[in-house]
């Protein structure tokens, strides 16, 4: 599914593979200069399964001239609120990058409804993505995605 604030500002395709010959890879590129918003390559299942569970969606990730933020992201909600994302948003791709495996990971709550995933292009650039996953894995993979903290955290700015 394409969506995001403005998808009809970039092209959606898939090309040749060049990291794994006779194969595919999607794409996603701005098709205007400047975009006005960001676009996604995406998809939502049911939760059904995976409640409980913590979930990795992975994928190989490169760029060209990306300038504000490539990522793949994960979402997970209920009744159609979102209780949790991880887009990368702290550490996107950016700039022109060769092939690189990069990971989303989140627990999936008792009440989840809904998982959705996809590939995000915010701003000018390409970004292609080939081989992507989505398992179910332990409580040892650590989560990528930085939730609110449970406390106050450098209440004296000294940090």
């Amino acid at each position: 599914m394409r969506a995001g604030q403005a998808p009809q500002d970039y092209e959606f395709s898939t090309e040749p593979s060049d990291r794994r010959p006779g194969k595919r890879a999607a794409r996603l590129r701005h098709a205007v200069d400047p975009p006005r918003a960001f676009a996604t390559l995406s998809q939502a299942f049911l939760a059904d399964d995976y409640r409980g569970q913590r979930v990795r969606l992975s994928g190989w990730l490169k760029s060209d001239a990306v300038e504000a933020h490539g990522a793949i992201w994960l979402r997970i909600d209920a009744q159609g609120r979102m209780l949790a994302l991880d887009n990368m948003h702290t550490r996107p791709i950016k700039g022109t990058t060769d092939w690189r495996r990069y990971d989303v990971v989140i627990d999936v709550a008792a009440d989840a409804t809904q998982i959705m995933i996809g590939l995000l292009l915010d701003g000018k650039g390409s970004l292609w993505l080939d081989e992507p996953s989505f398992e179910i894995v332990g409580q040892d993979v650590p989560l990528t995605a930085l939730g609110m903290p449970r406390s106050p955290q450098n209440l004296g700015f000294e940090s």
